[in-house]
């Protein structure tokens, strides 16, 4: 909460020009950001954020544009809500479980859902990459989380309950669609163009949750 007073050009004495800067500075951070995914299994460690680590990004987003944070939210939200109704008043799952775009309210950014088959089917594909790097892999840090996983059967059809964990952090169960014609100073770094300047990433239920 600034006062009118922050973006004054007649500072009254010389000893304010430091303050002046400040106030810039502080301005710049705030109307300018960076969003990035890490990459599955990069080892962060997200019990202690002070301690930042150079980790492996698989998509980035610079923008100074606010109301593309606000999209984000909405469109990730929607997915919570969707899942939230689900376990305490039940879905319809099943084999032809349809693929649902979740969006934000103008649509410019999306989370189209895939389907618990073709997760299911991409993660049995991984499963020998998952013995081979399940005795260094750190299991559990996916439980009492904000955003519980799907419970996707198939998946406990497949592996233990450490590869549906595995699962939900390497296996992408998202693709991620941003129209970055309807933000201004916006660059996406790692996903590919769909058409009309529309892209796409595909993305972990990990991911999401943490970033």
């Amino acid at each position: 909460d600034f006062g009118d007073d922050i973006f004054s050009e007649n500072e009254p004495d010389s000893e304010s020009i430091l303050a002046m800067a400040l106030k810039q500075v502080v301005m710049h951070k705030l109307s300018n950001y960076r969003l990035e995914i890490f990459s599955p299994g990069s080892g962060r460690d997200f019990q202690d954020w002070s301690k930042p680590r150079k980790v492996p990004v698989d998509f980035s987003i610079s923008s100074s544009d606010g109301k593309l944070l606000s999209a984000l939210a909405e469109a990730i939200f929607s997915c919570v809500i969707e899942d939230t109704e689900k376990s305490y008043f039940g879905g319809t799952g099943g084999f032809f479980q349809s693929q649902k775009l979740n969006c934000s309210s103008d649509s410019t950014v999306c989370v189209h859902r895939i389907s618990e088959a073709e997760v299911a089917n991409n993660a049995r594909r991984c499963l020998e990459s998952f013995n081979l790097t399940k005795s260094s892999h750190e299991v559990g840090r996916l439980k009492n989380v904000w955003w519980p996983a799907p419970k996707y059967g198939r998946l406990a059809e497949i592996g233990s309950p450490d590869f549906i964990l595995w699962a939900h952090e390497f296996v992408p169960s998202y693709k991620l669609q941003i129209n970055a014609n309807a933000f201004e100073n916006t660059k996406l770094e790692g996903c590919h163009e769909l058409v009309n300047n529309r892209w796409e990433v595909p993305i972990s239920h990990f991911q999401l949750v943490y970033g």
